[in-house]
């Protein structure tokens, strides 16, 4: 009884102390469950997401085990940023005011345009309220309702020409990149490109509850794939743009 008795104030004196504290939240921090790398799933099973986490993994070495991945749906991905209980982090996130404090800042990842694509002839831009296809969750949902277009929401991003296919929607709002990559070629009538808005740069970004540890890990590895070319090989699989030479990695 009396060891009891002394571990007990021991342990109430070690938690008194400030850097005792910070110790144990450190502590239970990295002995959490590990951060989720969240990424799009593609139909077949790989893509740019899943080939991305697995090279994070891969060049996070021993702290892997911190880490797992996980394809996780954007609506669902965006809701749970917006909890921002979960220790999450995803790829290409775009900043705005709005979403500036509520996430972390990890790395600028491309550097994209996004272009507005009709299906058929007709004027160049939809008219006030008429639909536009977006990818569910993303920040196209506020480009199209900043323009005064009715949101069209997809679920999943490969599903852009089966949706015109069915003449519902015309339009339809995207990173250029992914519009070479879909299968709307063979479609009929042809689309085409109708407008090219500003190139706005992509993000890694996790949510606010991943431990700065595992946020200065991630950054390492992820500028380990910049440093040898590795990151630049994976984009230019899929037409995308490296970041800028002055995007750099920002503090949090």
């Amino acid at each position: 009884m009396m060891l009891r008795a002394g571990l007990v104030l021991l342990l109430a004196f070690l938690m008194s102390v400030p850097s005792a504290r910070v110790s144990a939240w450190t502590l239970r921090a990295v002995s959490a469950d590990p951060v989720v790398l969240a990424y799009e799933a593609a139909p077949e099973g790989q893509g740019l997401g899943l080939e991305l986490a697995r090279m994070l993994l891969d060049r996070l070495g021993a702290d892997a085990a911190q880490f797992r991945a996980e394809p996780i749906p954007g609506t669902r991905r965006a809701r749970l940023f917006e909890e921002g209980s979960t220790p999450l982090c995803s790829f290409f996130h775009v900043r705005s005011p709005a979403r500036e404090a509520a996430r972390h800042w990890v790395a600028e990842m491309s550097y994209g345009q996004t272009v507005l694509v009709r299906l058929g002839d007709g004027p160049d831009l939809p008219g006030p309220g008429e639909p536009v296809l977006v990818f569910a969750g993303s920040h196209y949902e506020a480009m199209a309702r900043q323009e005064g277009w009715m949101v069209e929401p997809m679920r999943v991003r490969d599903h852009a020409g089966r949706m015109l296919s069915t003449g519902r929607v015309q339009w339809w709002l995207e990173e250029l990149s992914v519009v070479r990559q879909a299968e709307v070629k063979g479609l009929v009538p042809p689309v085409r490109v109708t407008k090219a808005f500003a190139p706005i740069p992509a993000w890694l970004a996790c949510s606010l509850s991943v431990p700065e540890p595992h946020l200065l890990r991630l950054r390492a590895a992820f500028n380990s794939l910049l440093a040898d070319g590795s990151y630049a090989a994976l984009l230019a699989q899929v037409n995308l743009p490296m970041p800028r030479p002055e995007g750099g990695v920002p503090g949090q």
